[in-house]
């Protein structure tokens, strides 16, 4: 038994603690802890060490305390211990539609069949289900990991998902409880378009009613309502300081103050573009630009990406009760590349990995901040970091502080 931090990787399997009953140390022990009620509290994951069909011997983490418990099985969930396709026929009709869970999925059971169970994937503003085989449900799975999906388009209100053109609904979709995005795939047929929604364990691929699909604004990052308004259009990027004028031969009415994304409406006039820019809380507006900033904005969007590929989130873990930290940790490239930045006029290129410790209370908000690893040993990047990285993790939802440890690397500069 390893007690470092490295036992996720010697041992890949995870269980989801649901109900926090008896725990004991060995097998046919008497347990060590014996609520009089099992609590509801959870779910936790945690690194599974050995399973059985009765009991379950996992590696309780708490801040720097680790235990090897075993725990009964009914404490565990059920899940989908395989990526399974779970099946979504309702009719004769051909499915060109897939539920595909990964192993760990958050799921519910509804019903059964020779074999087979019903399941039924739940999250706000998801409901969709399908049928999932008895051998692929248990309590210990080893986690797998995909890709993000590119979002195309945000989902207007509630549509139900199809498993074809002309086929029956296999579940629902509601942007009215939680704002929804998807990847479109493919063209109109029959008033419905083919979508994928990839999330926390899960794929959704369906047919929604078109009508319900905006095309998103990439770069607004979804801080507005529903329905931007970019219809068909092509997107341009205009530049910090390029003018916006009130009509192809009208006068200055504006400047962009910082690198923006709008909406093409494919008009040129003059040396002019009609473009859409969107204006919170009133919605969009049409100006025009000179011609000339768009070809500057591409550029300078495309060295922007450049410079945003030098910084990468390595890994990143936190107490159990609070929310995944990646995403908030990747949201800091520009405080990070700009502490790089203004290190980097003063000397050399700054190329390494920086292990970040954040201790934070049970809001999330950070109580002390250490580093370590290669760039640590750099006083001025760290003094900047210490400075301008404040950003909080969200409440922990079991009321408790926590530890937030990551990794991250800076790359070379782009060329």
């Amino acid at each position: 038994m390893r007690w470092s931090g490295d036992a996720e990787k010697v041992f890949p399997r995870r269980a989801i603690i649901v109900r926090h009953g008896k725990a004991r140390f060995a097998p046919r022990a008497e347990p060590v802890l014996d609520p009089k009620a099992a609590s509801e509290e959870g779910p936790v994951e945690m690194v599974a060490l050995e399973s059985g069909p009765d009991l379950v011997r996992v590696l309780y983490t708490w801040d720097e305390l680790r235990l090897a418990l075993y725990l009964e099985a009914q404490d565990l969930r059920e899940v989908p211990v395989r990526e399974v396709a779970l099946d979504i026929a309702l009719s004769d009709e051909p499915v060109d539609a897939r539920l595909v869970l990964l192993p760990g999925a958050e799921i519910d059971f509804a019903g059964t069949r020779a074999g087979e169970r019903k399941a039924r994937l739940r999250r706000p503003g998801i409901d969709v289900g399908g049928w999932i085989k008895e051998g692929d449900i248990g309590r210990v799975f080893v986690p797998v990991e995909r890709e993000p999906l590119p979002d195309t388009h945000s989902i207007r209100g509630a549509t139900q998902v199809h498993t074809s053109p002309t086929g029956p609904a296999f579940g629902t979709l509601d942007s009215t409880v939680w704002r929804l995005r998807a990847r479109v795939i493919g063209d109109v047929k029959n008033g419905r378009r083919k979508i994928a929604m990839r999330g926390p364990r899960f794929l959704i691929e369906g047919w929604v009613a078109d009508s319900e699909l905006v095309e998103e604004a990439a770069g607004f990052g979804g801080s507005g309502g529903r329905g931007y308004g970019w219809g068909g259009s092509n997107r341009i990027w205009l530049p910090a300081g390029a003018a916006l004028f009130a009509g192809a031969d009208g006068g200055q009415i504006g400047v962009v103050r910082k690198q923006s994304v709008m909406a093409d409406r494919g008009e040129r006039r003059n040396g002019r573009g009609r473009v859409g820019a969107h204006i919170p809380p009133w919605g969009w507006v049409d100006v025009w630009a000179d011609e000339a900033s768009f070809a500057e904005g591409k550029r300078k969007q495309e060295e922007l990406s450049r410079r945003r590929a030098r910084y990468k989130v390595v890994r990143a873990t936190v107490t159990a009760g609070f929310s995944d930290p990646k995403p908030q940790l990747e949201a800091q490239h520009e405080d990070v590349l700009g502490c790089v930045d203004a290190v980097e006029k003063q000397g050399a290129e700054i190329t390494g990995e920086l292990r970040l410790v954040k201790l934070v209370n049970a809001d999330g908000w950070s109580q002390k901040m250490t580093f370590s690893g290669p760039l640590s040993k750099n006083d001025a990047l760290i003094a900047c970091l210490q400075k301008e990285l404040g950003f909080g993790i969200g409440p922990n939802k079991r009321s408790r502080p926590g530890t937030l440890d990551a990794t991250i690397e800076i790359g070379k500069k782009p060329k």
